[in-house]
């Protein structure tokens, strides 16, 4: 039985620890059962598999260091017994109650309250509403010796984690003889010992109780000593509260993902050639998710008589098929008649159980080495995963010695080890990163995943330090530039929100702020702190959320006070304005354009619509007057009026023009794209002054070939692509630009590209340098008419 452990806590209700305090208005005893409380709460929360608590005082919450505890509380006075679910034992009560006590005047006013056994919630509740202070004092001496007795009789020689844990005021006489026989069973059985002092002398903080009565001078001696023998430790209420109102993290046993090889080559084809090292991997980083939800039924809750009610909700399914026709009427199917389907764009692909087995991947368990890449190489945004450490297994020297040259290896050469993982036979393998960590006296190896191509998201943003105008020039000075003035001020204000100095620790020296291991999720704390209020008292009100948390949501104050001049600087320097709020709308994208489209035309210029003082609406947004007496919103969105509204390929943008028409899917505007790019890129060849409109001519070119094979377009684009070689070649003026056509390698979409052309790969392979080409029409003066307004002030440039 390893892993067990038994605590006997024994709590003073003698009539002193009753008494209210006039420095907090409370009880010795109400802060005796707080503790308390605090010390079982985490192990009735979660009760199998929840792990408990790491204590800055672990001699104080010793319940919270041991997985599989039981439990037993003793108590120096009175509460009736609860039967089987669990038992306390009573110090200072009238009724004498344990087994010890045979013969009168012996272990008198000790009684058992819960038996050794797991805590619940149960036993919580009563600890919090029903133990009450006692009439008489008991001895705290008999309190301990019935304690050790319980612990001998229930762990007998079986491992177990022993620990005795008391709380008093030590204002009652205690009977010391035969100290020294239960300072030797302390020793013998290897029990620990805890007391939790109330109004101790504290020498570290200087504290020192006045008017201290002489029994409780005697007792704190007394028990200073004893402690000592019997291997103890002393804590005082104060600290005790402290760790009662700290938070905590949840320290998880070590549970491996991985128990394997990790292997450099072929170990089963060439064992002489290969490595093979043994090893185990460990969660490092984990989410700890909150607690979820059960279904609770409320019905069974209003319904009276509680005594034999779970208030579990038993969930059911049922499918249905919707007949076709107008009766619409549904035919329930049985579950195993169910098979997966895969939606292919909006056509479903029914796949199954079989057909799934056959193509499912089979793989092999293993951590297996690709290669090397150096670390100064590795994206840092390609971590996409938990992170795991990799230990060789415990005793295992070899492994050890092994790993250890391959992490210093890593360190050396500054690389980092591409591996391919896959945690159990037949499922998905992963690509990950291997890197050195070392530790005093142990080299392991962390692992993280990195992806695929498939998931990789690529997107491009406008460079932050250049402006390219649409004529290929490039800007270093322009209002979306920032200057050095910015940078500067900027670079100060980052200096000046350092959290490496921000922080202060508890003897208010100046230290890091908002270190991960002391900053704790709101969330989790929250729920939790929640459903511990609520478990000990249904109706209590949910506690606010924890001064600690909400400082971490919020700047630092001596951060905003160092930083508040330099922010008016910047907010001056970056010309920072409030933008107005945009009114909400209940319809977005495509529906927002219908929307306004169906109001009727706009009348008015421009400046009426964006300077209009017309009526505000119910947000405040400016509205205009249009025919039929409808109202246009100043503030809508123009994406929104422009999307899939493009019927026009113009020669500012053709390109987006090309793509916005193709992409309409309320109508059918391929051909019709198809048609207007080819007149686009023709006029501007025939119209560049030079080779200046050429680079867009090919790229209009290119994306024209894309999408004509991706439509079916290819004949379309085949006829086109000869009458723009005439076009071209047939004037000395444009023979450069066909060229760059040949130069791009440009030609006829043939059928070994798209099975449908009529064009075949030789004869598309010829096209581009076939020579016999007939003379072009006379070429007609350029019409600058036909040119937009853009294209034309490009040519002035």
């Amino acid at each position: 039985m390893a892993n067990k452990a038994a605590t006997v806590y024994l709590v003073d209700l003698s009539p002193s620890m009753g008494i209210k305090r006039q420095d907090t208005n409370r009880t010795n005893l109400e802060d005796s059962i707080k503790i308390l409380t605090a010390m079982i709460q985490d192990k009735s929360y979660g009760v199998d598999d929840a792990p408990f608590c790491e204590s800055r005082y672990p001699h104080v919450l010793p319940l919270a260091q041991s997985a599989n505890i039981f439990f037993v509380l003793f108590s120096l006075v009175p509460f009736p017994t609860t039967g089987d679910r669990g038992p306390q034992n009573r110090h200072g009560w009238r009724k004498t109650d344990n087994k010890l006590a045979n013969e009168p005047g012996q272990y008198e006013h000790v009684k058992e309250l819960f038996p050794i056994s797991q805590p619940n919630l149960e036993l919580l509740r009563e600890l919090n509403t029903r133990v009450v202070t006692g009439l008489e004092p008991g001895d705290i001496l008999d309190a301990i010796i019935v304690s050790i007795n319980m612990i001998i009789t229930h762990c007998r020689h079986l491992k177990y984690e022993k620990k005795i844990v008391i709380f008093t005021d030590a204002e009652t006489l205690t009977n010391m003889s035969d100290v020294e026989a239960v300072e030797q069973q302390f020793v013998q059985n290897n029990i620990g010992l805890t007391i939790v002092g109330i109004d101790f002398d504290d020498p570290e903080t200087g504290f020192k109780q006045e008017n201290k009565s002489d029994i409780k001078l005697q007792n704190e001696h007394f028990l200073r000593s004893f402690i000592s023998t019997a291997n103890g430790t002393l804590v005082t209420m104060p600290e005790a509260l402290a760790e009662t109102n700290s938070f905590r993290t949840k320290p998880v046993k070590p549970t491996t993902v991985y128990q394997g090889h990790l292997t450099l080559g072929e170990p089963n084809d060439h064992p002489d050639t290969a490595l093979a090292i043994p090893v185990h991997m460990y969660p490092r980083t984990y989410e700890l998710k909150p607690p979820t939800a059960k279904k609770y039924s409320a019905l069974a809750e209003a319904g009276g008589e509680r005594e034999h009610k779970t208030y579990e909700v038993t969930m059911s399914r049922t499918f249905k098929l919707k007949e076709p026709g107008e009766t619409g009427d549904e035919e329930e199917v049985p579950k195993e008649d169910l098979e997966k389907a895969y939606m292919y764009g909006k056509t479903i692909v029914p796949i199954r159980k079989v057909d799934e087995e056959v193509l499912k991947l089979e793989t092999t368990k293993g951590l297996a080495i690709l290669g090397f890449l150096g670390a100064d190489t590795f994206p840092r945004d390609y971590s996409m995963s938990n992170v795991y450490v990799i230990t060789p297994p415990p005793h295992d020297f070899g492994a050890g010695v092994a790993l250890s040259a391959l992490a210093r290896g890593l360190q050396e050469k500054n690389a980092l080890a591409l591996v391919r993982y896959v945690a159990r036979s037949d499922m998905p393998p992963k690509l990950g990163l291997l890197f050195p960590e070392f530790q005093p006296g142990k080299d392991v190896l962390y692992f993280t995943q990195v992806p695929f191509a498939e998931d990789v998201r690529r997107y491009t943003f406008a460079s932050l330090d250049k402006v390219v105008t649409a004529s290929g020039k490039v800007l270093t000075e322009h209002k979306n530039i920032p200057t050095e003035d910015m940078l500067n001020k900027t670079e100060e204000f980052i200096r000046a929100m350092d959290l490496m100095s921000a922080g202060k620790d508890d003897e208010g020296d100046v230290c890091e702020y908002l270190l991960p291991e002391d900053t704790f999720n709101p969330t989790y704390q929250r729920i939790n702190k929640s459903i511990k209020t609520r478990a000990l008292n249904p109706a209590a009100t949910i506690p606010p959320p924890h001064d600690r948390l909400l400082a971490q949501l919020k700047f630092v104050p001596e951060l905003v006070e160092r930083t508040r001049g330099l922010v008016e600087e910047m907010r001056s320097l970056f010309d920072i304005k409030k933008i107005p709020k945009k009114s909400k709308s209940t319809k977005r994208g495509y529906g927002a354009a219908t929307t306004a489209a169906a109001a009727g035309p706009i009348t008015g210029t421009v400046d009426d619509i964006l300077n209009s003082a017309g009526a505000l609406d119910d947000d405040g947004a400016k509205r205009v007057k249009v025919e039929g007496e409808t109202v246009f919103d100043a503030n809508m969105d123009m994406n929104a009026l422009t999307e899939n509204a493009v019927r026009r390929v113009g020669t500012v943008d053709p390109v987006a023009d090309f793509k916005s028409m193709i992409a309409n899917r309320n109508e059918d505007l391929v051909t019709l794209a198809v048609q207007q790019m080819g007149d686009v890129i023709k006029q501007l060849v025939t119209t560049s002054f030079g080779d200046q409109f050429y680079d867009k001519a090919i790229d209009c070119l290119k994306v024209l070939r894309d999408m004509c094979a991706v439509e079916n377009e290819t004949d379309l684009f085949n006829a086109f692509l000869p009458d723009l070689r005439t076009t071209s070649l047939g004037s000395s003026h444009h023979a450069h630009f066909w060229e760059r056509v040949v130069a791009e390698n440009i030609t006829l979409i043939s059928s070994d590209e798209v099975p449908d052309s009529k064009v075949g790969k030789e004869e598309a392979d010829k096209f581009l340098h076939d020579e016999d080409i007939e003379a072009a029409p006379p070429e007609k003066p350029a019409d600058e008419d036909a040119m937009d307004a853009d294209d034309l002030l490009n040519m002035m440039e």
